[in-house]
């Protein structure tokens, strides 16, 4: 429901409902005035996007018109208000206007764009309304082949001879768009997922684009410049976006501004974050592009930079953590190095260890003493009776508490990378020589 903010979401889980629900209710969201109303949907059976879609249909609990399609991967500081605004006025005046997405010009050779879809979005530069949509990233051809009836005005008259010129149409190309996970949507959407039997919005935009039973229409918007929403599916969008924030092209989301669990960041010169109760020793260095979560401990001499550090990490002597993220209180003892890596809740490194680059381990993991860890390795624990199942296409599982067995350990190799911090400067670093001049 939309009035002057969301006051109901529906939140949908295939896995780990308990944890979500727990986390939500605890947050701050509901602990303020007028908290939203907050209705959980729980399949297990449910296995793509398509499903989840079909599943809220057949429930009937979304009754706004029109409503935020939004995935939970997504960060941004858009402002909705006026978007909406425009689109329900749109609504209004067009019945076949089905949804609108929102689009982020991104420069073919930013960061963000790595590892991501390639799309071809065609639109009519007055009205916005899309007319094609394409995924480049699965043509192997280098040529683009449009239909020609995208040259064409649809509102023409074909039959009338004086309306000959009009019939010709011009249209506008976008492969610098990027998808920003948040979708405007009628009602109508929901059932077209059920008619239709899409299995995710790659499927339903083109799909919808060429029905010509419905006649629906598709538009674009593209959110400002100095607006910021990407997607966190994967560890490289998930290093991109945090870097992003750390770099603060996210504002006011932000960690100074936007805490959580209580914990209060204060910002310094060289985008550092640091918490408002750690323990730093007198010698240690905190360099550029970092943040320091609540209740961690740093020991003398250690050094760290362009790295995430979660609550109650315990960082021993001597230590070089770079370009990494380390969650929830893990325990790095002296004479470790840390290099361009993710470490999960909980992971402790033996003294003199040596973990990366690109190295990941999953929660609880043990690196013995003076043990150096191969490039690109991925650590977890296996669950009993579930064979490699956990490990196809080269990402790691990890089960239940209950269900791990410390002496099932599995080491795997892959070639793929945790990008380096460094590699990537762009305008943030400008920024901060601006701010030393």
């Amino acid at each position: 429901t939309w009035g002057k903010k969301v006051e109901d979401i529906v939140i949908f889980c295939s896995s780990h409902a308990s944890k979500v629900t727990n986390y939500i209710s605890n947050s701050k969201w509901m602990t303020g005035p007028n908290p939203p109303k907050i209705h959980f949907i729980v399949s297990k059976g449910c296995h793509s996007f398509g499903d989840a879609m079909r599943e809220i249909d057949g429930e009937g609990v979304i009754r706004s018109d029109p409503f935020i399609l939004c995935n939970l991967d997504v960060v941004s500081n858009v402002d909705l208000k006026p978007i909406i605004s425009s689109f329900r006025e749109l609504r209004e005046k067009d019945s076949y206007a089905l949804a609108q997405v929102l689009f982020k010009r991104v420069p073919l050779t930013h960061r963000c764009r790595k590892n991501r879809s390639e799309l071809l979005i065609v639109v009519d530069p007055k009205t916005k309304e899309m007319r094609h949509y394409d995924d480049l990233a699965n043509s192997s051809s280098r040529r683009i082949q449009l239909p020609l009836e995208l040259f064409k005005n649809k509102s023409a008259n074909p039959e009338s001879s004086s309306n000959k010129g009009a019939q010709e149409s011009s249209i506008d190309l976008h492969v610098d768009w990027m998808e920003s996970g948040i979708v405007l949507c009628a009602p109508e959407v929901l059932f077209q997922f059920t008619d239709g039997f899409y299995e995710s919005m790659d499927d339903f935009i083109p799909g919808a684009l060429v029905d010509e039973v419905s006649n629906f229409k598709i538009f674009a918007h593209e959110i400002s410049p100095h607006q910021y929403a990407a997607q966190v599916n994967d560890i490289v969008s998930y290093d991109q976006v945090s870097k992003d924030i750390i770099h603060r092209w996210t504002f006011p989301v932000v960690p100074e501004r936007f805490s959580f669990n209580s914990s209060r960041y204060t910002f310094s010169r060289g985008f550092i974050y640091t918490a408002n109760s750690v323990t730093l020793a007198q010698d240690c260095l905190i360099d550029k592009n970092t943040v320091i979560g609540n209740g961690c401990s740093i020991g003398s001499s250690s050094r760290i930079s362009n790295s995430v550090l979660g609550p109650g990490c315990v960082i021993g002597k001597n230590v070089v953590i770079e370009g990494s993220y380390l969650w929830e209180k893990c325990v790095v003892e002296d004479g470790c190095v840390i290099q361009q890596s993710l470490l999960a809740e909980g992971v402790s490194v033996k003294k003199n260890a040596t973990v990366g680059p690109g190295c990941m381990f999953s929660s609880g993991i043990t690196i013995k003493a003076d043990h150096k860890t191969n490039p690109n390795s991925r650590v977890a624990y296996l669950s009993k009776g579930k064979g490699d199942e956990g490990f196809q296409n080269g990402k790691y599982w990890v089960p239940d508490e209950e269900e791990t067995d410390p002496s099932l350990l599995l080491v795997l190799s892959s070639n793929r990378k945790l990008p380096d911090m460094d590699e990537h400067k762009g305008n943030a670093e400008s920024e901060e020589e601006e701010e030393e001049e």
